[in-house]
């Protein structure tokens, strides 16, 4: 299992909360937690073939009219940069990508 590198922020933001949202102290329980997933996995940098892949991609499913988010076309082209799986329980923005194997491990 692998996690990018510009996911790997997720730590420094981990037990907080939105602007504005009613408790905005940070939990030092999820924190650690957090960290200590994050520590078990190997960061993928985010390199030139996944930059080349992201915009051939983007370029693709708009001319096939199914575009998808700038954050899952990132998260899709890494992957298949890099002939990864993605899992996540969003199969449906996923499952356009051509070529991209995805899995949801939420499912029975």
């Amino acid at each position: 299992m692998a996690l990018a590198a510009w996911r790997s922020r997720i730590p420094a933001n981990a037990g907080t909360r939105p602007k504005g949202a009613p408790q905005k102290r940070k939990n030092p329980a999820i924190a650690l937690g957090v960290g200590l997933i994050l520590s078990a996995l190997e960061i993928l940098p985010l390199e030139t073939p996944a930059d080349h892949q992201y915009t051939s991609l983007r370029h693709h499913l708009t001319r096939q009219g199914t575009p998808i988010g700038p954050n899952d076309l990132l998260i899709a082209a890494h992957a298949l940069a890099n002939d990864l799986t993605v899992v996540t329980a969003n199969i449906g923005e996923f499952s356009q990508v051509p070529g991209l194997k995805v899995e949801n491990w939420l499912q029975n």
